[in-house]
């Protein structure tokens, strides 16, 4: 499945123990996974820890209401300035990165260049 950008979703499984685990990336694909298996993994429940009883491990009719209830909050402040300053962020990570590389190339390249080998 893609989205309507073209980005691919993404599944990945495990097993804890003897708990079978997916994370999917995806809003079809979570759908056909719980068409089959409707309740979440009892891994779920270690996000009750530090984040409460919330959309992450809500299950059923409280499930739905709280996806609606963010949903309305995005329709509200709208996703676009989110996605602009998310691309500048990552933009900026990338040039970072670049740089730090290259540079360390650079610096390999002269300590290349400087040394001798005497035989």
């Amino acid at each position: 499945a893609t989205t309507k950008h073209r980005h691919r979703h993404r599944a990945f499984a495990t097993v804890v123990g003897n708990c079978p685990f997916a994370h999917v990336g995806g809003a079809a694909l979570a759908r056909a996974a719980l068409d089959r298996q409707p309740v979440k993994s009892p891994l779920y429940r270690a996000f009750e820890a530090f984040a409460g009883v919330g959309i992450f491990t809500a299950e059923g009719d409280d499930w739905a209401a709280k996806r609606s209830e963010v949903l309305g909050a995005f329709a509200t402040a709208g996703l676009e300035p989110l996605a602009a300053a998310s691309t500048r962020a990552a933009a900026g990570l990338t040039a970072e990165i670049d740089a730090q590389l290259a540079a360390a190339t650079r610096g390999k390249e002269a300590t290349r260049e400087g040394s001798t080998v005497d035989d």
